[in-house]
């Protein structure tokens, strides 16, 4: 019933004009949402450090290094925030360079997969599979230097086939993500999602 009346109070703004107390309260909600959302990364954290510091102390085998590291950065990236600030050309070396690092790194491990992956994706069973492989393969000569070595037309074509056909597939599927998530606005306005307040099925 909360979940009911207040998401319903906060849509009803958007789309019909209320008096400006009411506009003041939806905001007001708004921003306790913010809070709200804010508590939950707090505990997140909280959570986080707890975990893995029981690894640490009961020494998990090939875990409790591991742990050290994320606890440790855990600290020093907000001692660093509030110290020397987020301009500062150390935090953001400090940042750049681990983000950078580790995105590196998962790359590197999901390589296989991801050829895995691809290989069983653009294998030509039936038309629509025959028809992105194609798709693929030009877009990835457009790409890559190779492809206007080998034909001119390269570029022109994997252009084309990124501007029409695939903005056209990503305006579907955003419309279609669009319908879902109203569906689960609405199943949870209803009531029929439960998982916020359970932890199952309404």
């Amino acid at each position: 019933m909360i979940t009911f009346i207040i998401g319903f109070f906060t849509i009803l703004v958007y789309f019909i004009g209320l008096p400006s107390s009411v506009n003041q309260a939806s905001n007001t909600l708004n921003s306790w949402a913010t809070t709200i959302v804010a508590l939950s990364i707090g505990f997140g954290t909280i959570v986080l450090v707890r975990t893995h510091a029981m690894r640490v102390i009961k020494r998990r085998e090939g875990e409790w290094v591991y742990s050290i590291v994320i606890i440790i950065g855990v600290i020093i990236f907000p001692l660093m925030y509030l110290t020397i600030g987020p301009n500062s050309s150390l935090y953001k070396t400090f940042y750049q360079t681990v983000n950078a690092t580790i995105g590196a790194s998962i790359y590197g491990l999901v390589l296989f997969t991801l050829v895995g992956a691809m290989y069983r994706t653009f294998r030509a069973r039936r038309l629509n599979g025959l028809l992105l492989l194609i798709a693929s393969c030009i877009v990835m000569l457009q790409i890559a230097p190779i492809g206007e070595a080998i034909w001119s037309g390269f570029p022109i074509l994997g252009q084309w086939i990124i501007d029409y056909p695939m903005v056209g597939a990503y305006r579907g599927i955003m419309i279609a993500s669009a319908f879902g998530a109203l569906a689960i606005c609405f199943r949870t306005l209803l009531g029929y999602e439960g998982g916020h307040v359970s932890g199952g099925e309404g």
